[in-house]
């Protein structure tokens, strides 16, 4: 039986539904993982008419090893499993990991009829599963209200491509918030995290074709899906914000109140672009630039409130704040 309610938050992705949920059953905390939102995510031009929602990615870097650790300052041990070549085990698999508890599950969204990416967009989409039955498994879809559902035996057999497997451990002594945070902003500057917002900055107030990055039907475009993350992401690294103040006791008042400002900006970008899709008109550079400049002032301000919580110097993190167009 599930033991607690179920969190759904809009802004959750389904990897943030699944783990605060399983973090919630074994009781434990969770909004560590959020650290891993703060970065930009924009990959290099391969040919000349990629499209600019072909290149923009989810603000997560792909780093599992700083994910897991982010999880086990909680005392959550996670392991990523991937089914590539193991179809015909799927359901022993599935079985064998159920009876030591709740697990995640990763689907191609492009097949799932109840997801609004199915037929149009290949994604991975993750949901929970927690009780075997004869005809399928008991679990948890962030798509569908907070009651439980059952997903057939023989859908899941063609089509799980990985499994997130939980479990309680201790928390390690060396875990300390501020070495992550740390870590991460580390890491934002080695990723060049900066260079790749301005090139994709820059990208969108020159290179934008609208009726290519937006199809009539909105949601198979890539640039709508990753503003939707993009602003989802950085409104649920608040999270974050407030355990950071829970820990170190310091007032982080006006960095909540500038990363709301870059979560709604690129909402507001969002609505902008598919309202003049619609519209059939071509929308306006000195809008966008404006957008994307506000968005930039105020990464460059919570990076510098973090480095001084911290105690590193400016030279350590290099927010390059404004964009040259």
């Amino acid at each position: 039986m599930w033991k607690t309610d179920v969190i759904n938050y809009d802004s959750y992705n389904c990897f943030q539904f699944v783990t605060s949920n399983i973090a919630a059953y074994y009781n434990c905390d969770y909004r560590a993982m959020m650290l891993e939102l703060w970065g930009f995510k924009y990959k290099p031009n391969h040919y000349p008419d990629e499209l600019i929602g072909d290149r923009l990615g989810l603000c997560w870097n792909g780093n599992l090893h700083f994910r897991k650790k982010l999880l086990l300052y909680h005392g959550l041990e996670m392991t990523y499993v991937p089914l590539d070549g193991l179809e015909n085990n799927i359901i022993h698999l599935l079985n064998i990991e159920l009876e030591k508890g709740p697990i995640g599950v990763y689907l191609d969204s492009f097949e799932c009829s109840w997801l609004p990416y199915y037929q149009k967009l290949h994604r991975p989409h993750a949901i929970i599963l927690h009780e075997s039955t004869e005809s399928g498994y008991v679990g948890f879809d962030q798509f569908c209200d907070s009651s439980a559902h059952l997903f057939q035996k023989l859908f899941l057999s063609g089509n799980v491509t990985g499994l997130l497997l939980f479990s309680v451990d201790q928390k390690p002594e060396s875990s300390n918030l501020i070495n992550l945070l740390q870590e991460s902003i580390m890491w934002y500057k080695e990723l060049q995290t900066d260079a790749q917002y301005l090139q994709f900055a820059y990208d969108l107030e020159n290179n934008l074709c609208i009726l290519n990055e937006i199809p009539a039907d909105p949601t198979k475009s890539k640039l709508v899906m990753y503003l939707k993350n993009l602003s989802d992401d950085y409104f649920n690294f608040i999270e974050f914000l407030e355990l950071l103040a829970d820990i170190t006791h310091h007032n982080v008042n006006q960095l909540v109140a500038s990363v709301r400002e870059i979560s709604a900006e690129y909402a507001q970008l969002r609505a902008y672009l598919i309202k003049n899709r619609f519209l059939n008109k071509t929308p306006s550079r000195e809008v966008i630039h404006g957008g994307l400049q506000r968005i930039s002032d105020n990464m460059g301000f919570v990076l510098r409130g973090l480095t001084q919580i911290i105690g590193l110097t400016e030279g350590d993190y290099l927010f390059e704040s404004g964009i040259n167009t």
